[in-house]
C-alpha cells in the first residue's frame, strides 16, 4: 500500500509508530474503508505488523518493548474490528430486504361424530 506518510511522503512502513498512528487514525475517523485495497495488501500490512513485533523482541529495554507490543496490539485489533463491521455490513446486505409472507393452513377442530 503506498501512501504518503507524514515525514512527506513514500511507503507506508507499519513499523514505525508514526505510520502505525497514522492507520489508527484513518480508520478512527469515519465509516469510509480504504478503497483499493485487496487481499494481497491487507496481508502484508499484517505481515509488517508481525514482523514488527518479532523484531521488538530484540529490544532489552523492558517498557520500551511493552509499548511497542500494545501500539501494534492496538493497530491489529483496530483492523480487525474495521474487518468485522466489514463482514457485518455484507451479512446484512445479503439479508432479503421484501417482506416474506408465510401462510399456514390448520384445518378446523373434528366435531365428534363427524365422518373423517
Amino acid at each position: 500500500m503506498e501512501a504518503s506518510n507524514a515525514s512527506g511522503g513514500g511507503a507506508l512502513d507499519l513499523s514505525t509508530e508514526r505510520d502505525r498512528a497514522m492507520v489508527r487514525s484513518y480508520i478512527a475517523r469515519g465509516p469510509k474503508r480504504w478503497k483499493g485495497v485487496t487481499e494481497a495488501v491487507k496481508d502484508r500490512c499484517i505481515g509488517q505488523l508481525v514482523q514488527a513485533m518479532d523484531e521488538v523482541e530484540s529490544v532489552d529495554d523492558l517498557a520500551l518493548k511493552v509499548s511497542v507490543r500494545c501500539n501494534i496490539a492496538k493497530t491489529l485489533a483496530m483492523i480487525e474490528g474495521q474487518n468485522q463491521k466489514d463482514d457485518h455490513q455484507q451479512q446484512e446486505a445479503e439479508k432479503p430486504t421484501g417482506d416474506v409472507h408465510i401462510h399456514f393452513h390448520v384445518p378446523p377442530p373434528r366435531v365428534i361424530g363427524e365422518a373423517q
